[in-house]
């Protein structure tokens, strides 16, 4: 049911892996759980992020799902690696190249196998292990300057539903 209780404040945080809280030993130390502490009973915190998200992405699901849950807030954290216009989790970073299966496990099981097929890019290990080889698609479907185009939608929701938008920077850990 997505009524919420009179008197309480809905909260809706997005965002990426850092708010899902990815790598995280205890759940109740992401961001919404913290704000359903802080908050106590007036506050209900509902994390709706997806890791590998970008700004446009987070929009999306926010109007289709997220809107549904009639929030006051939204806070979205905002992470250096939104800048990219591509989805993390759905970018396939493989090759096309269809390998034999002894392949495949040669890959797995011996170092000496995994050695060469990356210095040599045999069966394209190499090329599917390449850090900026994203899908074209996955690009092409999220379109240029995604945060601009994110933050506007959130701007028009936010406007037309009567409520709150804080964007929260996330600052980058060296």
């Amino acid at each position: 049911e997505n009524r919420k209780t009179a008197g309480t404040d809905r909260v809706v945080v997005l965002g990426d892996s850092v708010v899902l809280g990815h790598g995280l030993g205890d759940l109740n130390q992401t961001i919404s759980r913290q704000l359903d502490e802080l908050g106590g009973s007036t506050v209900e915190a509902l994390n709706m992020s997806v890791g590998g998200y970008c700004t446009g992405a987070e929009a999306e699901l926010f109007q289709t799902r997220g809107m549904m849950f009639s929030p006051d807030v939204l806070v979205v954290v905002f992470v250096e690696n939104d800048w990219d216009d591509v989805n993390g989790h759905t970018a396939w970073v493989g090759t096309d190249e269809a390998r034999p299966t002894w392949a495949e496990e040669l890959f797995v099981h011996s170092d000496l196998f995994r050695f060469a097929s990356l210095r040599l890019d045999w069966f394209g290990f190499r090329t599917g292990a390449g850090p900026n080889r994203r899908l074209v698609d996955n690009m092409e479907a999220i379109g240029g300057d995604n945060v601009t185009q994110g933050f506007q939608k959130f701007a028009q929701l936010a406007e037309a539903h009567g409520m709150h938008v804080l964007i929260a920077i996330w600052p980058r850990f060296t």
